[in-house]
């Protein structure tokens, strides 16, 4: 198993490229961002102070809002995001400690009823430090604390924005097994803790997330299968220190098709395709990723 899979760790990436259910839609997930070998097998195999890059493109489109108060909506992103990732020689029980950074660039536009605008900016910066634990070659998991941080471009009067005013913490536990030599089964599961937008003086609901992966190699480093996510707000939305229409909460289900692919010198490529099921109070649509991995120095 090649090493750059190590770097692909759980992760995101954090920074808004859908419309929420949240305050003005936004929120600090990248729903099906991490799907493919999420946590390396063989995690004790890769070298101490290991480095890579990663580059993730995301393309997101809707009409529609799946809300009755929501009319003539419309919302298209692009989502250009690089993450830095190091693995350490050091041990914590028996895990190897690491970190991540994600730093993303939004192209969005959003329309709702006469309404809107465009923004092309940085976005808001994401720092994690990770644990990894490797018990067998066939079963790795990994443990990290996302924080985001309101660094991106805000303006409480803007549908569209490139970053979201408020900070995120998230913690996360992701893990990747190898029932066989050639099957593959990943999954992300975190929870959003989001502090209040001093800005706008709103707080928005906390959400719970997954992102999951199943494939199977079908030629040499090339596997196919299916990927998807599960997403609901477990809190309700707060302006003004009181409830916002009636909470807000949303929900969706994405799923579909994904093709992962080791090429020469550790670097992968990953093209997914989602499309939204059974969504509430926010946009049902559709999105591409894009993603090339690789170390640095190996």
């Amino acid at each position: 198993m090649k090493i750059i899979k190590t770097l692909s760790l759980l992760t995101y990436l954090l920074v808004t490229t859908k419309v929420y259910a949240t305050e003005s839609g936004a929120d600090n997930i990248a729903s099906g961002a991490d799907t493919f070998f999420v946590v390396t097998p063989n995690i004790n195999q890769v070298p101490d102070n290991t480095f890579a890059y990663n580059l993730y493109y995301e393309h997101y489109y809707s009409s529609h809002f799946a809300n009755k108060n929501m009319k003539k909506f419309n919302v298209s992103s692009k989502l250009w995001m690089s993450r830095f990732d190091y693995i350490s020689g050091i041990r914590v029980f028996n895990a190897r400690l690491g970190a991540y950074v994600v730093l993303p660039y939004v192209e969005k536009r959003i329309h709702l009823g006469g309404r809107g605008n465009s923004i092309s900016n940085f976005g808001d910066l994401t720092f994690a430090p990770l644990l990894v634990w490797g018990p067998t070659p066939a079963m790795n998991t990994a443990l990290s604390l996302e924080i985001t941080s309101p660094t991106g471009a805000y303006k409480k009067e803007q549908l569209a924005n490139s970053g979201n005013g408020f900070f995120t913490i998230k913690p996360q536990l992701a893990f990747t097994w190898l029932p066989t030599e050639k099957s593959e089964l990943s999954m992300k599961v975190d929870y959003n803790f989001n502090l209040k937008n001093h800005k706008s003086n709103y707080t928005s609901g906390q959400v719970f997330h997954f992102d999951y992966s199943a494939s199977y190699e079908v030629y040499d480093g090339l596997h196919i299968g299916v990927n998807g996510f599960y997403l609901i707000q477990t809190t309700e939305d707060k302006k003004d220190g009181q409830v916002y229409m009636n909470g807000f909460k949303g929900r969706s289900i994405g799923f579909g098709p994904a093709i992962h692919y080791e090429l020469p010198k550790h670097i992968t490529v990953q093209f997914r395709f989602l499309k939204e099921f059974k969504v509430r109070n926010r946009p049902s649509g559709h999105e591409i990723w894009f993603k090339v991995a690789m170390p640095i120095g190996v």
